[in-house]
């Protein structure tokens, strides 16, 4: 028998649109009739656009502004044993269940596959050369709470595209109780903010993050990797 799990669904918002209903009525019908409680955590600089929007809804108004910020003030307010972050345009699908099913006492990341955009599924996989290489779309990637606020804190602003991709280190690093559901939990709409945005400062400090974290075989890895980069963009600006 499956333990009840309870979630707490994070979503930064703007403004109450079609694409935002249709998010929470994606998480309502995904849950319909499981044995999992769920509340939805709104964080906006609009709440009164929100109000009554569900009855799964809690609305927060913005501290800050920011992504990041708007997450971590939807950590600081969940309830739930474990979280999960949304954008207002992504649709949570009824496989989300099975993937939370995962979820034990001693497990604190299920990480899965997602929908991206309208070509692609983005397949994460649980390893720290993924992260190396890439970084999980956040949308595929659920939580323990606990967990998360002892290895990760919370997301950095400092990094304004990229600091899910240093809490996903900090986690790896920190725990290795990590599992993977094969399938798609979301549909990602991948017009994040995250897929325009180059993170500099991100950038700069990852080399010396991957070698504290996981260690001088990975930060060679980095190293080879944006070596070959660089030689190859030199080629390609030499026949131009």
């Amino acid at each position: 028998m499956i333990a009840k799990k309870n979630i707490s669904i994070i979503i930064p918002a703007l403004k109450n649109d079609s694409q935002y209903k249709r998010c929470v009525f994606s998480i309502e019908a995904a849950f319909d009739g499981k044995s999992f409680s769920f509340e939805i955590l709104v964080v906006t600089p609009n709440p009164n656009d929100f109000q009554g929007s569900s009855r799964h809804v809690k609305v927060f108004k913005e501290n800050h502004s920011g992504i990041y910020n708007a997450m971590n003030q939807g950590i600081s307010s969940a309830i739930g044993e474990y979280i999960y972050f949304m954008g207002q345009d992504d649709i949570m699908l009824p496989s989300f269940c099975d993937a939370l099913a995962l979820c034990e006492d001693d497990c604190d990341i299920v990480v899965s596959d997602v929908f991206f955009g309208s070509k692609r599924m983005y397949r994460n996989k649980v390893s720290k050369l993924f992260l190396v290489l890439k970084n999980w779309c956040h949308q595929g990637v659920i939580y323990n709470k606990d967990s998360f606020k002892v290895n990760a804190g919370f997301y950095k602003g400092l990094y304004k595209s990229q600091a899910d991709h240093y809490a996903n280190i900090l986690m790896m690093s920190g725990s290795r109780r990590a599992r993977h559901y094969s399938g798609c939990i979301a549909w990602y709409s991948a017009d994040g903010f995250s897929t325009v945005y180059r993170d500099e400062k991100f950038r700069k400090v990852f080399p010396v993050l991957i070698l504290k974290k996981f260690g001088l075989i990975y930060f060679l890895v980095v190293s080879v990797r944006r070596w070959l980069l660089h030689s190859h963009n030199i080629v390609l600006g030499f026949f131009r």
